[in-house]
């Protein structure tokens, strides 16, 4: 189960440009905490988690005038990457 962070409220006074009081934080949502489930297989007490994510690619744009205004070419096409951490636990 994937874990979601929560959220918190403070409220600050603020008189000629100074803090003078701070609020006690207010939980406006609550942290949940992630959940991983390790198989019976793990007999040396290590988990390895595989996280990817997607990255996506940057358009650069070049002006060239050789080009009528508003005219566009693909000089080179981007392809997205991917972004993959492995995190090991020590159960």
């Amino acid at each position: 189960m994937k874990g979601e962070k929560g959220e918190q409220e403070r409220t600050l006074t603020i008189e000629n440009s100074k803090v003078t009081n701070t609020s006690e934080p207010t939980v406006i949502k609550k942290a949940k905490n992630a959940v991983i489930l390790v198989g019976e297989g793990t007999n040396d007490g290590t988990h390895e988690v595989v996280e990817k994510k997607a990255i996506d690619y940057k358009t650069i744009i070049e002006y060239d005038e050789n080009l009528d205004a508003g005219q566009q070419e693909v000089v080179k096409e981007g392809n997205p990457g991917e972004q993959e951490r492995t995190n090991t636990l020590v159960i």
